[in-house]
């Protein structure tokens, strides 16, 4: 399965699943979304990187996702 392939309800599904599991970096190293290509980009840095690595480069990139939803405050 391609993540290109999925339609906006599985992927949203996929993602929703993700935050369920944000903290189980074993499980997140063996998710679908590892497929995406900031994923990929995060995890070329790693040598020979294990599914717990892999995890918490999901993880950081779904924190990422949260961080970007935040308004910007204004000093």
């Amino acid at each position: 399965m391609s993540l290109a392939d999925l339609n906006t309800r599985k992927f949203e599904e996929l993602v929703a699943d993700g935050f369920e599991h944000l903290w189980d970096y074993s499980y997140l190293g063996t998710h679908p979304l590892i497929e995406l290509q900031s994923v990929k980009q995060r995890v070329l840095g790693n040598a020979k990187p294990c599914h717990v690595d892999v995890g918490r480069v999901l993880n950081g990139v779904l924190q990422d996702a949260i961080e970007s939803l935040k308004p910007i405050r204004f000093i």
